[in-house]
């Protein structure tokens, strides 16, 4: 069973700092292309053997005024992120999955502590 594609929320270098399920911003042509390639590489994963969850990265990004779309720069062949956010959305109604500072509203799954700063919330 495939899913929806979702965004990847990053900082301000690009770093990694959450999963958001609304839609991304995608053309239909791209949405369509991201479809073929994520079928695709199902039949690639098991005609090697592999059985189990895999989810593909793809981007958009603009070149000078032009927007162009790299519909795979990897294959994660593992749960990632994206299934725990799509898990999460699904048993309690999140629309995000983040780390780092807890907006206002959000639930908290993973307090900080002493010596470890790390945070992981839901909203």
């Amino acid at each position: 069973t495939s899913h929806p594609p979702h965004g990847l929320v990053v900082d301000a270098r690009g770093g990694f700092i959450g999963i958001d399920l609304a839609p991304p911003p995608l053309e239909p042509a791209e949405r369509d292309r991201l479809g073929e390639l994520v079928e695709a590489a199902g039949r690639a994963l098991a005609a090697i053997g592999y059985a189990g969850p895999y989810a593909l990265d793809a981007f958009v990004y603009r070149d000078g005024a032009a927007r162009r779309f790299h519909p795979i720069c990897e294959i994660n062949a593992r749960y990632t992120f994206g299934f725990i956010a799509r898990a999460l959305g699904e048993r309690f109604g999140a629309r995000r999955l983040g780390f780092g500072p807890v907006p206002a509203g959000a639930t908290v799954l993973v307090a900080p502590a002493p010596g470890d700063p790390a945070t992981a919330w839901i909203g």
